[in-house]
């Protein structure tokens, strides 16, 4: 199992901290089941 992150919030991240919606829905993208 592997966590896919958009390359936009890749950056966002790459330049500090990230809003946890956007967190959020990454991981209910990448891994609906979790």
């Amino acid at each position: 199992m592997s966590l896919t992150v958009s390359p936009d919030l890749l950056e966002k991240a790459k330049s500090g901290p990230i809003d946890l919606g956007d967190f959020v829905d990454c991981i209910k993208t990448s891994l609906p089941y979790a």
